[in-house]
């Protein structure tokens, strides 16, 4: 639902940029919180005492606030308060279900995004989050503060990522696996 400006009639260059910004801001924001979901379960493997691959493999299917509630609970058992809380910063100021799961939602004659989420229970609730360009961008550098404190609280450090991620086959283009793992494979077929 994002409108793309059109040449006729003529878009101002400042609009443009605006868009660009916000969009380049977005896009990093979504690579970010991918990175940080990745530190919470190099977080929960160490702390479990569990391999790269299997803990991708026990990890890799449950949402965030199941990996998140996973890493506070293991925390609170070991009187970790205060990691616990820099988790909850950064998760608290993503508004990641808006960010990620909502809608996106723009006008060309409105300088304004908005990120809609929607419930339906008992009514129908529309819940719009409102950001211009320049104050996405304060966010999203908010973000980054936050996620960068809670990954040195967390003792995660970017090569721990790419290492969990090579132990857990993320960078393997074709993986050479037997037969019976292949995901097209029948249970019992040869």
């Amino acid at each position: 639902m994002i409108k793309t400006p059109t040449t006729n009639p003529p878009v101002p260059p400042a609009f443009l940029e605006e868009r660009t910004q916000f969009l380049h801001d977005y896009g990093a924001f979504l690579a970010h919180w991918a990175e940080f979901e990745l530190a919470v379960e190099v977080k929960i493997a160490k702390l479990t005492n569990l391999k790269p691959l299997d803990a991708s493999i026990v990890l890799g299917s449950l949402n965030f606030g199941s990996k998140s509630n996973i890493l506070c609970s293991l925390l609170n058992e070991r009187e970790e308060v205060a990691l616990r809380s820099k988790i909850r910063s950064v998760t608290g100021h993503a508004k990641r279900n808006k960010l990620v799961h909502g809608a996106i939602a723009s006008d060309l004659d409105d300088p304004r995004f908005a990120f809609i989420k929607r419930e339906v229970g008992n009514e129908y609730v529309v819940d719009p989050h409102h950001f211009t360009a320049a104050s996405f961008n304060k966010f999203f550098e908010r973000f980054r503060e936050l996620t960068s404190e809670a990954l040195t609280a967390m003792g995660v450090a970017m090569q721990d990522i790419e290492d969990y991620g090579r132990e857990a086959r993320f960078f393997e283009s074709d993986p050479q696996r037997p037969p019976s793992r292949r995901p097209d494979a029948a249970i019992g077929s040869k």
